[in-house]
């Protein structure tokens, strides 16, 4: 079931999307916040596939909040740490 939450003036929605394939799961991630008068959206894709939704969703949520902890950067690693 996905994940709705708030973080630090963020609105975060982490959900997962299964693979035919392989029957694993991918991490999906929304995050939304306003900065003066406009609504900003980011989808920092976690690269990482999981045997349950839970997990990935879990790892999405985890993924975004380091994700606004480190002021949102546009390149991240699988850790979500800013990557050189």
């Amino acid at each position: 079931m996905p994940i709705d939450t708030s973080y630090k003036d963020h609105d975060i929605h982490a959900t997962a999307l299964e693979s035919p394939d392989t029957h694993e799961w991918e991490p999906r991630i929304t995050i939304s916040w306003s900065e003066g008068c406009h609504t900003m959206m980011k989808l920092p894709d976690p690269p990482r596939l999981f045997p349950t939704r839970q997990e990935a969703e879990n790892y999405a949520l985890v993924f975004g909040k380091k994700w606004i902890d480190r002021g949102k950067p546009t390149a991240l690693d699988r850790t979500g740490v800013t990557s050189s």
